[in-house]
């Protein structure tokens, strides 16, 4: 059976958009998988924002999240396994929708 992930993922992202709210992740940038721009990591946590019009190449796969995006000018390439983020975010308020705990197969 295919992981329960990725489809969970997808179900708050699109209601987030939906909703025209900006969806974060917040993300565990100490894992050695996990690709994101390490001077933007404070205290091993990096917030991003994954809104349609802040990223490219967008990959939602069964084991994890891809996509691009411009940081302080720079196009560079995130990386990051289901299991290595923490909060699924949007804002207007802050809310936090799921934990990593919660999207567990």
């Amino acid at each position: 059976m295919k992981p329960l992930r990725p489809y969970l993922y997808n179900a708050y992202y699109n209601w987030i958009i939906d909703s025209d709210n900006t969806p974060y992740l917040l993300v565990n940038a100490e894992f050695p998988d996990v690709d994101v721009p390490v001077e933007f990591v404070k205290e091993g946590k990096i917030i991003l924002n994954i809104s349609p019009r802040s990223i490219g190449q967008y990959i939602v796969a069964d084991e994890y999240i891809s996509f691009s995006a411009r940081f302080q000018g720079m196009l560079r390439d995130i990386y990051i396994p289901f299991g290595q983020w923490w909060r699924f975010m949007r804002k207007k308020p802050v809310m936090v929708l799921c934990s990593r705990r919660s999207l567990l197969h």
